[in-house]
């Protein structure tokens, strides 16, 4: 199913909560394993920082969960920019903590109702598919 929102194929399900309770609310996401960047946000009037590659895990219209090196800083209540092809959007990482992988994994809200790089991922999405199916 697309939604309108984020045209992203986005399923359905109940959540639990963490002592294995269904959820009252629906919650809809988005399984990707798209590669992207991250970087940190900084005034305008300074040099752009360093972007570091990022795999955007799973997402949804109200966030994403990335995977990140271990020596890029997810920091909780810090904004980031994430970007994928060229579009950047704002986003403030909710949790952060090492993987199983060795990898960071962390997880960010998006600051705008409509992130500018969900096009560019939909797109993105819409080539794989083609490319598999």
């Amino acid at each position: 199913m697309f939604t309108v929102e984020t045209l992203l194929p986005m399923f359905r399900h109940m959540s639990t909560l963490p002592d294995g309770r269904r959820e009252r609310r629906m919650v809809e996401r988005c399984p990707v394993d798209e590669a992207a960047a991250v970087r940190q946000v900084v005034a305008r009037n300074q040099p752009r920082p360093v972007a570091h590659p990022a795999i955007i895990v799973d997402v949804s219209p109200l966030g994403a969960a990335l995977r990140v090196p271990v020596e890029v800083p997810l920091v909780p209540n810090r904004m980031i920019e994430i970007g994928v092809d060229g579009s950047w959007s704002r986003a403030r990482v909710v949790w952060s903590r090492i993987g199983l992988d060795g990898m960071r994994i962390g997880g960010v809200e998006f600051a705008e109702a409509l992130p500018s790089f969900l096009p560019a991922l939909a797109t993105w999405l819409e080539r794989h598919q083609a490319a598999v199916g």
